[in-house]
């Protein structure tokens, strides 16, 4: 019986652990979208970067789209797209322009495992969104060139109405 009442507590611990997780997550966000007038653009960058440690990552190696970034800050998981996707629409949402993204789908050339970071194309750097770290010199993202392959970079905003489009034929 005390193993029952054990295994019962653990749920509802990790339950409430989640949705207290994803309602700090919801209040950093809007307390990002209130402040981010007085931010400069590597500081969002930065802001979203932070906030994304909230999203527990599932099957890392997974670069499928299947949730959008709001269903992803409602649930607290996602993949890699998925998260990559969302911080595009965050700093979108927070005015940088959407043409300065690409979704970079890259392949590790040791273990083959996938991953989807978020290029940011600034006037004289390239800086690369990981699911962990923003990458900004040019020695550091040319010796991670050399590490992966690239296998394809995406427009989001492409993308994004590929999937709307899909969404609104198969209704």
């Amino acid at each position: 019986m005390r193993i029952f009442v054990v295994f019962v507590t653990m749920l509802f611990t990790i339950s409430l652990a989640d949705a207290n997780q994803q309602t700090m997550l919801r209040v950093q966000l809007q307390q990002l979208t209130l402040q981010s007038a007085m931010l400069t653009d590597v500081e969002k960058v930065d802001r979203i970067q932070a906030l994304s440690t909230l999203i527990n990552l599932q099957d890392e190696k997974q670069t499928k789209l299947v949730q959008s970034p709001e269903q992803l800050f409602q649930s607290g998981y996602g993949n890699e797209a998925e998260l990559a996707f969302a911080k595009w629409q965050m700093l979108s949402d927070l005015g940088l322009p959407k043409e300065q993204f690409r979704l970079v789908y890259v392949q590790d050339k040791k273990d083959l495992s996938r991953q989807v970071w978020l290029a940011w194309y600034t006037a004289d750097k390239i800086k690369l969104i990981t699911s962990s770290d923003v990458i900004d010199r040019t020695k550091t993202v040319k010796r991670i060139q050399s590490e992966v392959d690239v296998l394809s970079v995406l427009d989001p905003e492409l993308v994004l109405s590929n999937r709307s489009h899909t969404r609104s034929s198969n209704t």
